[in-house]
């Protein structure tokens, strides 16, 4: 899945007009600013499509639940990708920009922001499937193991915005997560 999905990045981005390759043409604006835009709206595609997924018994256990069977992520990268082809389509293409790229203007988006997006989603991603403790005040490693701790709140992959909008943020502490971690493992799943 992930030469496909990565195929599809490059076919999308290559095919958008909102993407400048000039390396002149790189300023604050299309680079940093629509870095933000960029990264922040894919999260919410991933955020709506990961609350889907939950929301649904059917789905939840045809596309999601593989990527649960770790209570407790450890493994930063590989718990990231351990996924069923589907879950890692539907994660691949609403963590890219693809998934957000069309609502940019012309010529808006440098392909710096757009490289930007990418490592910074698979860095984000693996660190929120890992046991560090990190709190950078914008980005909380707890904060997605706390989604596989519960399984209820924190569906967002990357950053916390959009479970504060909509009301299903919740902040677990380290101590709480393996509380959580081990009640899913003795059977006492929490929906």
């Amino acid at each position: 899945m992930l030469p496909f999905v990565s195929w599809l990045v490059v076919k999308t981005v290559w095919a958008s007009d909102a993407v400048i390759y000039d390396m002149d043409k790189m300023t604050l604006m299309n680079t940093l600013v629509s870095f933000i835009i960029v990264f922040s709206l894919s999260d919410l595609v991933y955020y709506t499509g990961h609350r889907i997924v939950h929301r649904f018994p059917l789905l939840y256990r045809w596309i999601h639940k593989h990527h649960h069977g770790e209570p407790a992520p450890m493994r930063g990268w590989f718990d990231t990708c351990n996924a069923t082809p589907a879950d890692f389509f539907y994660t691949g293409w609403s963590t890219s920009p693809m998934s957000t790229l069309w609502l940019m203007p012309k010529d808006s988006v440098h392909i710096i922001a757009i490289v930007l997006c990418l490592y910074t989603n698979m860095f984000v991603g693996a660190l929120g499937h890992c046991r560090l403790d990190l709190n950078w005040g914008f980005f909380n490693t707890r904060f997605h193991a706390g989604h596989h701790a519960t399984s209820r709140t924190n569906f967002a992959q990357n950053i916390e915005l959009w479970d504060r909008i909509f009301g299903t943020y919740e902040d677990l502490k380290t101590g709480d997560l393996g509380k959580e971690a081990k009640k899913r493992a003795k059977g006492k799943k929490i929906q």
